[in-house]
């Protein structure tokens, strides 16, 4: 009986939707890795990543240019104008340490200059006149007055620089207080006679 109990009832057998998913996937796997392999390798992929490189480069070109007619325009310094400016700094910086060279070489020759002469006056006391001295004396004279020209220079130089940094300080400051998110953040107060 049990025989023909079970030829009545057939035996059904559950499909197992994770053995199905997962042969999918891997029989989808190889055939897309193998397409891939096969499309990378063709002239097409390589002219297809040409055009997409100099699209990119030519956007970033146009930007650069759009973005440096702005900033020319703009009443802001850029990057290049500070750069520029420390570039000025710097180079003001190295002729100072120049002159503060050529000054200790000058005064240097000005005190073997003067060793020099008090030597001389002391080897010879009786035979110096205001001539003799005058004329000891002048390349010395000659030399501290190119000094004190140059210490001059100098000076007015250094007021300019600090004028100048002090403006690009204030300047850069304000930019600053304009470009916070506290600042952005304010809306505007209406006028008292365009409220109404």
């Amino acid at each position: 009986m049990e025989e023909n109990s079970e030829k009545d009832h057939p035996q059904v057998t559950m499909l197992d939707p994770f053995k199905i998913w997962k042969e999918l996937y891997f029989s989808t796997e190889e055939v897309l890795t193998s397409t891939m392999r096969n499309y990378v390798t063709t002239d097409e992929f390589a002219n297809g990543i040409d055009v997409i490189l100099n699209s990119y480069l030519q956007y970033l070109k146009l930007q650069n240019e759009f973005t440096n007619r702005y900033m020319e325009d703009s009443p802001f310094s850029s990057k290049r104008d500070v750069a520029r400016v420390a570039e000025l700094v710097v180079s003001l910086e190295n002729k100072v340490d120049g002159l503060e060279g050529e000054l200790e070489e000058k005064l240097e020759e000005l005190e073997t200059q003067i060793i020099f002469i008090t030597e001389e006056i002391g080897a010879r006391p009786e035979s110096v006149t205001k001539e003799n001295l005058g004329e000891a004396l002048t390349p010395s004279v000659a030399a501290l007055k190119d000094l004190s020209k140059r210490v001059a220079n100098l000076e007015k130089l250094l007021k300019k620089v600090d004028i100048n940094l002090s403006a690009i300080y204030k300047q850069v400051k304000a930019e600053t207080k304009i470009n916070t998110p506290a600042a952005k953040a304010q809306k505007p107060k209406p006028l008292s006679g365009l409220a109404e």
